[in-house]
């Protein structure tokens, strides 16, 4: 973290000692510092800046045809679609051959 806090301004002066009631807070709350107070200006700037940002990684995100697939995979698909026919037929065939075996027992 570190910032503009209580140490900082203590190392900056040389002394060593935390002020008298300070002695039991934890180093992160005596390096604690304000929030820098901006002007409009400057706030509007920093978020300008902060869109532009999004946006770039948005385009990136879009325009990327490696991470973007537009539409289904037809492949894969129809991969899927002739297993499922496959099964199907060997499922007929295996029932044929049982139909046929519960006839030659009757």
């Amino acid at each position: 973290h570190g910032g503009g806090g209580l140490a900082a301004s203590l190392a900056a002066t040389g002394e060593t000692e935390v002020p008298a009631g300070l002695e039991g807070l934890d180093t992160h709350v005596l390096d604690a510092a304000c929030r820098a107070r901006l002007t409009q200006e400057e706030r509007l700037a920093r978020e300008v800046t902060r869109r532009r940002e999004m946006e770039l990684e948005r385009r990136q995100r879009i325009f990327d045809a490696k991470r973007r697939t537009i539409g289904v995979d037809k492949e894969a698909l129809d991969a899927q679609v002739a297993e499922h026919e496959r099964l199907k037929a060997e499922q007929k065939r295996n029932d044929t051959v049982g139909d046929r075996h519960m006839l030659a027992l009757d």
